[in-house]
C-alpha cells in the first residue's frame, strides 16, 4: 500500500496457515501492536479488488526514475539494470570504488553531496560492495543525482589530492618563514 498507492506508512498484510498457528500469532501480535485501524483495512481491502488499471500512472513514474537513474550510473560505468519491478535499484560499487566498504562509499558520498543511499552491508556481507538507490524523488531530481554523481571522485584519488595540498600548504609555510 505505502509506494504502490502512495500511502507512505502503511503496512498491510495478511497470513494464511492452520488455526493453531494463526491463534499463536495472534496472540504474539496482540502483546506487540494493536494492528491496523479498521477503516486503514477497508481501504486497503477496497484498493487491493479495484481495477490495476489506477495503478498504471504510479507504475510508470517508478519505471521512468529507475530508467533515467540506471542510464546515468550506466554511463558512469556502474554494473546495474532496470529492476523488474519494486521503488529501488541496487547497484555494485564500480571498481574505482571497491577499496571502501559500502557503509565509508555512503557516508563519504552523503558528506561531500548530499545524496543518501543504503550501503549494502546492511542486508549482509554478501551486500557489501552493492548500493540500494531508492526511487522516492522525482525524475528530475534523479537526473540531479546522476549528475552530482559525476563528479564523486574515487578514495584513491581524494587521497592523492589531499596529499598533494598538504605537500603545497607546507611549501607555501617554507617560503613564508
Amino acid at each position: 500500500m505505502s509506494k504502490a498507492y502512495s500511502i507512505p506508512g502503511w503496512r498491510v498484510g495478511a497470513v494464511v496457515g492452520s488455526s493453531a498457528l494463526i491463534q499463536r500469532l495472534s496472540r504474539l501480535k496482540s502483546h506487540l501492536d494493536y494492528g491496523l485501524p479498521l477503516p486503514i483495512q477497508h481501504a486497503a481491502a477496497a484498493g487491493l479488488v479495484h481495477d490495476r488499471e489506477i495503478l498504471m500512472p504510479t507504475l510508470q513514474r517508478y519505471e521512468a526514475r529507475a530508467t533515467a537513474l540506471v542510464a546515468g550510473l550506466t554511463r558512469q560505468g556502474w554494473q546495474v539494470s532496470v529492476p523488474d519491478g519494486g521503488v529501488c535499484v541496487w547497484a555494485q560499487l564500480p571498481s574505482r570504488y571497491q577499496a571502501e566498504t559500502s557503509l565509508e562509499f555512503a557516508q563519504r558520498l552523503l558528506q561531500t553531496t548530499g545524496i543518501v543511499l543504503t550501503p549494502g552491508f546492511l542486508y549482509g556481507k554478501a551486500f557489501d560492495h552493492y548500493v540500494r538507490f531508492a526511487l522516492v524523488l522525482s525524475q528530475e531530481k534523479i537526473i540531479e543525482v546522476v549528475h552530482r554523481l559525476e563528479g564523486f571522485p574515487a578514495l584513491e584519488e581524494v587521497k592523492k589530492i589531499t596529499l598533494v595540498t598538504q605537500v603545497e600548504n607546507y611549501t607555501r609555510n617554507l617560503e613564508v618563514h
